[in-house]
């Protein structure tokens, strides 16, 4: 394991670049409009987070993504609980988890407050993607000991389901509720815990594929010279 004073800089850098790479996406499930279908509420709106609740989940999901895109992250915390309390399957469980992270990041700008969300997430179901990479990036600011559980986590994405000793390095992420994370993002990631593990090979080649996926973006090459000054 490195010396955390070593690798301080360097994983700060990944966070920021996590969450501050692009903007929210704004990959919106789409509804059908007012005059073909009808979203069934209970009990209309809530007077404390004015937030409706619907009957099916998936409606509640879809409403939380639009309030997400729009960074009003309080109601798209409350249309996400929503979610939980209209009998979810494990996968729209597993999504409003990470939804409810997620939200709590983007507000606080702290990726710790979103950690417990995410586990719960990836409990309910762990291929979400979402809360696969909240909860390894929350594992590498706040627990050394963590850090073979987050490589693991964020190299699960690139697992075939025929074969789970198989990883694919180039995977490709893609948010379930659109976080604005990009791809490139969650490799540099990946290559911060490689590096912080002592991987030194695999950090250097999932920096190639970050640079490869946005090689202009300035903050991936500063993780780059980070972890090369530091030292691999």
């Amino acid at each position: 394991m490195r010396d955390g004073k070593k690798i301080l800089a360097a994983y700060a850098l990944v966070i920021t670049a996590l969450l501050v790479f692009t903007g929210v996406t704004g990959c919106v499930n789409k509804t059908e409009s007012s005059d073909s279908a009808t979203l069934q509420q209970i009990g209309g709106v809530d007077d404390v987070d004015n937030v409706p609740t619907y009957t099916e989940p998936a409606q509640n999901i879809t409403q939380a993504m639009k309030y997400f895109v729009d960074k009003d992250y309080d109601r798209a915390i409350a249309a996400f609980q929503k979610t939980l309390v209209t009998n979810p399957n494990q996968e729209e469980m597993a999504v409003a988890y990470a939804g409810i992270g997620w939200a709590k990041v983007k507000k606080s700008g702290v990726i710790s407050d979103g950690k417990n969300d995410f586990a719960s997430g990836y409990a309910a179901r762990s291929t979400v993607q979402d809360a696969k990479v909240g909860l390894a990036a929350a594992y590498l600011l706040e627990d050394s000991s963590k850090i073979k559980e987050a490589v693991s986590l964020i190299e699960s994405i690139g697992r075939t389901t025929t074969d789970s000793t198989v990883v694919d390095y180039n995977f490709r992420y893609v948010s379930e509720i659109g976080t604005g994370i990009s791809n490139a993002a969650v490799h540099s990631l990946l290559a911060t815990l490689y590096y912080y593990n002592n991987q030194d090979a695999l950090a250097k080649q999932q920096l190639a594929i970050a640079s490869q996926e946005d090689g202009d973006n300035a903050r991936i090459s500063s993780i780059e010279t980070a972890i090369m000054t530091l030292g691999y």
